[in-house]
């Protein structure tokens, strides 16, 4: 499993504030469950477990675009049966309310 966490830094004052408020921690991502699938699977139902995950959270499989449901700890989506009807590896994209990537993470469609 390979992934790519955006911004790896830990929580620091912001220098630039004059309240002194922290910087938002940056995503953290751990665990795909699944992490892989056979060719030939249906529709599955794919969640990116991490930390400091937007809560608006939206998620691409190979760059396009898909519904999810997100919390602050995960974020829920579908890989279609037409993305697994052959051996493939698909990039799988965590994106922020605002379009910012988060993370990335590869699905093996073995």
């Amino acid at each position: 499993m390979v992934f790519r966490n955006a911004n790896q830094r830990t929580d620091q004052l912001n220098p630039g504030s004059a309240s002194g408020q922290q910087a938002a921690a940056a995503a953290v991502l751990s665990i795909v469950d699944p992490e892989s699938l056979p060719a030939g699977s249906p529709d599955t139902v794919v969640k990116i477990v991490g930390e400091n995950l937007a809560t608006a959270a939206k998620v691409k499989v190979n760059d396009v675009e898909r519904a999810a449901a997100a919390t602050a700890t995960d974020v829920s989506f579908t890989i279609t049966a037409a993305e697994m009807a052959a051996t493939a590896t698909l990039k799988l994209t965590v994106l922020d309310n605002a379009g910012n990537v988060m993370g990335t993470a590869e699905f093996a469609v073995t």
